[in-house]
């Protein structure tokens, strides 16, 4: 029996396709373009090139240096909390004083630098308040031990907002009492004065019409001036922030102190 014929091998005829070139991945195009743009920027052969070093100069980074005196500073941004010991009133300019209630430790937490019950004093300006702060500079610091401190502190509230909060009061209550009480007063002249005074008559030469007008009088016209002027200085007064003693107050430490010289050997 013949055996089987094998089938023909086409497989030397087949045409093969040359394969692609792969580009560059969205990768190496960024590589690319990083170092392109970096070699730019350092050959300052045009205008761009040349401004490159200022803009360097701009982004360098500040410097870092250790702190001197760690165990005596009271760092700027310290909070001192205290209580007041006089009221504070926005009418006129005064002095002021609290207590420390906490006792406020150097830096690095290793030595105490203003125990607690010492004496804070600040001052105030008088100016017309637009909201209920009061702004109390407090600049001088004595402590139980007997050291002075010249301090740089301003108050804030217990958020740090500029400004100790207070009661504020505009006094419209009395401005519209008393603006009401002498425009009555005022009117009751003017109506006694029209009501019982003497009437003025006056007759028309070439019409004949006679015109009667009502007595006008002269403590009704002085009272009305001086009820006018009134009434404008009641409006002009200012409005008023008072802070009572013993509120709890806080002060922010706007620069620092060193108390090297101070301490204990």
């Amino acid at each position: 029996m013949p055996l089987p014929v094998a089938p023909p091998d086409y497989s030397e005829d087949r045409v093969v396709a040359p394969e692609r070139e792969r580009g560059p991945s969205l990768l190496e195009r960024r590589i690319l373009a990083e170092q392109a743009a970096g070699q730019g920027s350092q050959g300052g052969g045009g205008p761009l090139g040349a401004q490159m070093p200022a803009d360097q100069d701009d982004a360098q980074a500040t410097l870092a240096k250790p702190i001197s005196n760690p165990d005596g500073l009271l760092v700027r941004g310290t909070y001192i909390r205290c209580i007041l010991e006089t009221r504070i009133i926005s009418d006129f300019d005064g002095f002021t004083s609290c207590i420390v209630t906490e006792p406020v430790y150097s830096i690095n937490g290793h030595n105490l630098l203003l125990p607690k019950g010492s004496k804070m004093l600040g001052q105030y300006a008088a100016k017309e308040p637009t909201s209920p702060r009061m702004q109390v500079v407090w600049d001088r610091i004595t402590t139980p031990t007997g050291i002075d401190v010249k301090l740089e502190g301003p108050g804030i509230d217990n958020l740090g907002s500029a400004g100790h909060p207070g009661q504020y009061n505009a006094h419209w209550g009395n401005k519209i009492a008393s603006a009401l009480f002498i425009s009555m007063l005022s009117d009751a002249f003017k109506y006694a004065a029209a009501e019982y005074g003497p009437e003025t008559t006056t007759v028309g030469v070439s019409s004949g019409i006679i015109t009667q007008q009502p007595f006008e009088s002269n403590t009704a016209r002085s009272v009305q001036d001086i009820a006018e002027q009134a009434v404008a200085k009641s409006g002009r007064r200012p409005s008023t922030v008072t802070i009572n003693q013993g509120t709890v107050l806080n002060v922010y430490v706007a620069k620092d102190v060193d108390f090297t010289a101070v301490l204990p050997k």
